[in-house]
């Protein structure tokens, strides 16, 4: 569907600017509403586990290989639930390791990609992101960034858990990075590392990670 800031509902003749919008996925629940399974790019008042009511004729279609997707308009919102939303950045060796550890967290809990690259970095400012030294050694690094989405009841220490868990069920071959989890979770130090692995592989040249 195609998600707006300002759905039809919330629009009059005079204002009938839609604002931003990103076409994301839903589950249905109805021919003419569904639950968000997008976790969003933007911050369009809505995200992951809201409602939204569709109109039941399509705008448009997307073409995915040899598939077209029929994409429909968002007319309101129903539901708001609120979901908690932490930013992440993450390697790993194959493609989906890390969005595919989500059927491994509970209560529809969710590691959420936004892009996948293959990013080249200094492996000795990996391995010490404090290190102050002349001679880069160059790695590639298979990089995700994304967001990871929980109900709002869920402490961020056991989500960590889980994805920690998740992680090391997979023998190493991925990790992820979420300074701002971290920080809900009380763990200061490993917000501090994860915050300067998060920077080295976003490439945030400001040294902050979002907040």
């Amino acid at each position: 569907m195609r998600l707006a800031e300002r759905p039809l509902a919330e629009r009059t003749a005079d204002a009938d600017d839609p604002g931003a919008e990103e076409t994301i996925w839903i589950e249905r629940l109805s021919p003419c509403h569904g639950v968000i399974r997008s976790v969003l790019y933007q911050k369009l008042g809505v995200d992951y586990g809201d409602v939204v009511l569709i109109d039941g004729a399509p705008i448009t279609h997307h073409t995915y290989g040899e598939v077209q997707v029929p994409v429909f308009p968002h007319l309101a919102t129903l539901v708001r639930r609120n979901y908690q939303l932490f930013d992440f950045a993450g390697t790993q060796h194959t493609a989906r390791q890390l969005a595919n550890l989500s059927p491994e967290l509970d209560e529809d809990a969710v590691i959420y990609s936004h892009s996948e690259s293959v990013t080249t970095m200094c492996a000795s400012c990996w391995r010490d992101p404090a290190l102050d030294h002349d001679h880069h050694e160059r790695v590639e690094k298979h990089v995700v960034r994304g967001r990871i989405a929980a109900p709002p009841e869920m402490m961020p220490a056991r989500l960590l858990d889980m994805i920690d868990k998740a992680i090391g069920a997979k023998g190493g071959q991925c990790q992820l990075y979420a300074p701002e989890l971290c920080a809900a979770a009380g763990l200061a130090e490993r917000e501090r590392i994860d915050g300067l692995r998060f920077v080295l592989l976003t490439g945030n040249s400001s040294g902050q990670y979002p907040n």
